[in-house]
């Protein structure tokens, strides 16, 4: 992808689209078993971050966040913990948009699941 707009249009192309506010898109993957789970793709020029949300804060201990995040960067955003990729937008190809949504889909709803027993995201 070159720029915002691109990568945009890609996701549109890709994936169904819950939100889009602009500078920031929202995905809603189902993951099984009645579970869901919350992609955003935000452009912070010249990168891109993905990210999901996974529990909040005051259900999960940050030790156990910290511990469990990995290979990802983990973020409070308001009352939520959230996993985290960043990329150059300029430099991204098609794997290195559809791999970390994907893995991010999975891990979350894992930890999401496995640190809380609930299904909020």
């Amino acid at each position: 992808m070159a720029n915002w707009t691109q990568l945009k249009q890609f996701l549109y192309n890709n994936y169904k689209i819950d939100n889009d506010s602009g500078d920031s898109l929202r995905m809603l993957f189902n993951t099984g078993n009645g579970r869901s789970q919350f992609i955003s793709v935000h452009n912070f020029d010249p990168l891109v971050t993905f990210s999901a949300p996974f529990g909040r804060v005051s259900d999960i201990k940050p030790e156990i966040v910290l511990q469990s995040a990995l290979p990802f960067g983990v973020a409070q955003v308001n009352d939520f913990y959230t996993m985290i990729h960043t990329s150059w937008i300029a430099t991204l190809d098609e794997l290195e948009v559809h791999a970390p949504i994907d893995a991010l889909v999975t891990r979350a709803d894992q930890l999401e699941k496995e640190l809380t027993g609930k299904d909020v995201f």
